[in-house]
């Protein structure tokens, strides 16, 4: 007797020759006949065959005529045949995605762009009718959202196909909602709050540079107020460091949270709410939550990614406040230690990562309160573990070198201080010194030269 599993391997395989066998010209009469979703959903196995069945142009007509402008008066009841049909047809039509990717079916991009003003029409309908009625059942809203988002990452999947979407006035309102809504509702599994997130990126990047008015009607308002687009943003990725978890699934959901909150910064005020929400922190937690992760070739790729973006988007943050108060918060995170715990899980030199350890965080230590600050950071370093390093790579070699003059600059900083050098006034006398070394040691004491640009 067979066991469960080949029985269901079995099925499986008999229900694919059936398809691959059978000629889907009986199932396209069905579904035009009918007009129902049990025959809509049974023509995504023939739209995804590539190279593409021979009726394949047949029922992308069938989709696109179902989304036509007169279909949409149907729409106002949620849980509709009309609806469901609607719904069902977005994603059937996703289902070509396979064919926007490989570039080949030049003639699937074009009928796609021309009916993009009836998809868009359709999935505006049903967000507002449907994703936004919260007397509607959780998991019809959830089925409806995801349609949607589905579309638009078949759209994401091209240059050109994105940056169409990209530009269409409520796009990126409507993923601001959908992400929204996945935090809010869905108990915060951690596969539910990727999806939405991680295509709102691609779109951010179109407007990222655009004009205020445009920030203000697609990404705030539907929020609510600056405040709310930083506190869900910086939740986001809180809630995935605090994750018990540590797979790949964690550090890919990491990512996009980082991407996410560093596409928002283009915004000023947005980036001023998410650095009074504590930002510098949360970063420098995300990085710290790496340091206890197993490595793998898989997990590598993206604790590298998770590593430079956090970086990257620290600098934003730290420098974009007046003053040394940044760079302060940043020392209270323990951004030194922890970026010398994250050394040995970077893939390449990144730029983003050796600025700020090399450059950018020493510069400031000449400060008092910096330096303070500084110290304290890095007493929580075990700095035995640098002994325990091989240095197999020129990569760890320059992160200990960078460990080391800073540590050399501290202690000199230490004994400037002792030997009451204007008690420390001098210290912080000029913005621009950059380097305090000591240049020459002679026998009746020390002297010390201040080096500025």
């Amino acid at each position: 007797m067979q066991s469960p599993r080949i029985q269901v391997i079995v099925c499986a395989i008999s229900f694919n020759m059936l398809l691959t066998c059978s000629n889907p010209k009986r199932f396209i009469d069905d579904a035009e006949c009918h007009r129902d979703t049990t025959a809509a959903m049974k023509l995504v196995p023939f739209i995804e065959q590539d190279p593409p069945v021979p009726d394949l142009q047949r029922i992308l007509s069938w989709l696109y005529a179902n989304l036509r402008p007169h279909k949409i008066s149907g729409l106002q009841t949620v849980g509709s045949p009309e609806m469901a049909l609607v719904i069902d047809s977005l994603r059937c039509l996703v289902a070509i995605k396979v064919h926007v990717e490989n570039g080949l079916y030049a003639h699937i991009v074009r009928d796609l762009e021309k009916n993009w003003p009836n998809i868009w029409k359709c999935m505006d309908v049903i967000h507002a009718q449907t994703v936004e009625d919260t007397h509607s059942e959780l998991s019809i809203r959830l089925l409806a959202g995801r349609s949607n988002l589905n579309v638009l990452v078949l759209f994401a999947s091209h240059d050109h196909l994105r940056q169409i979407a990209g530009t269409t006035p409520g796009v990126v309102a409507m993923l601001m909602r959908l992400s929204y809504l996945e935090v809010t509702t869905s108990s915060h599994t951690s596969n539910h709050t990727y999806g939405a997130v991680g295509v709102l990126n691609f779109y951010l990047r179109i407007i990222g540079h655009q004009s205020p008015p445009r920030w203000e009607e697609e990404v705030i308002v539907p929020m609510g107020c600056v405040k709310s687009v930083a506190r869900i943003a910086l939740a986001q990725l809180s809630f995935h460091i605090s994750l018990a978890s540590r797979d790949v699934f964690r550090l890919a959901h990491m990512v996009n949270k980082i991407n996410h909150i560093t596409h928002l910064s283009n915004h000023k005020p947005i980036r001023n709410a998410l650095i009074a929400q504590r930002s510098i922190r949360v970063l420098v937690d995300a990085l710290e939550s790496l340091l206890n992760h197993p490595m793998d070739d898989e997990s590598m790729e993206y604790m590298s990614r998770c590593i430079s973006n956090a970086c990257n988007c620290l600098r934003g943050h730290i420098f974009a406040i007046d003053g040394i108060t940044g760079i302060i918060e940043a020392f209270e995170a323990n951004v030194l230690p922890v970026l010398l715990g994250c050394a040995d899980m970077l893939e390449t030199d990144d730029c983003a990562y050796f600025s700020l350890l090399c450059e950018d965080l020493p510069k400031y230590i000449i400060y008092p309160s910096v330096f303070r600050a500084a110290n304290k950071s890095l007493k929580k370093f075990d700095s035995t573990t640098v002994d325990s390093y091989e240095f197999q790579s020129p990569r760890l070699q320059r992160v200990w070198a960078a460990y080391s003059r800073f540590k050399f600059s501290m202690d000199e900083i230490e004994m400037i201080k002792e030997v009451g050098v204007g008690h420390g006034i001098e210290v912080c006398a000029n913005q621009t010194a950059c380097l305090i070394f000591q240049s020459s040691v002679s026998n009746q004491g020390n002297s010390f030269r201040f080096l500025v640009p």
